[in-house]
């Protein structure tokens, strides 16, 4: 039995699809700094945590938190967004505390939304 036009079938679809695959570019390659011996904010950080049922958790300081992302929220979080833009301070670091049944993808859309206003150095912890 003559396979050569299967496999040249097969190669020729495996081609189409890598070229016509694409990436999203804000999901690519975040660069990641680990922490060194420089010199920490004399801020206190600003605290962004991701419950486990997906909200989103705000604490700037403050002595309430605010809940800036709710479960039924598409992947932008323009409430965050703006919270963030106003609390931005140059060389302020975010700690952000993700609860173990959180969703892998809020994890990255609330990373998006850091790195969209500037925050540069994010602290990731588990709890």
């Amino acid at each position: 039995m003559d396979v050569s036009s299967l496999v040249d079938i097969s190669f020729l679809l495996l081609i189409y699809f890598l070229v016509t695959t694409t990436l999203f570019a804000k999901e690519q390659d975040m660069p990641l700094t680990l922490p060194g011996s420089g010199l920490a904010s004399e801020l206190a950080p600003i605290e962004v945590r991701i419950e486990s049922d997906n909200r989103v958790i705000l604490h700037a300081g403050q002595p309430f938190a605010e809940e800036v992302g709710a479960t039924s929220d598409g992947r932008e979080l323009p409430r965050l967004a703006e919270h963030l833009a106003l609390l931005r301070v140059a060389n302020q670091t975010v700690e952000l505390d993700v609860a173990q049944g959180a969703d892998y993808q809020r994890f990255m859309d609330v990373l998006n939304c850091l790195r969209g206003e500037g925050f540069d150095e994010i602290g990731i912890c588990q709890h």
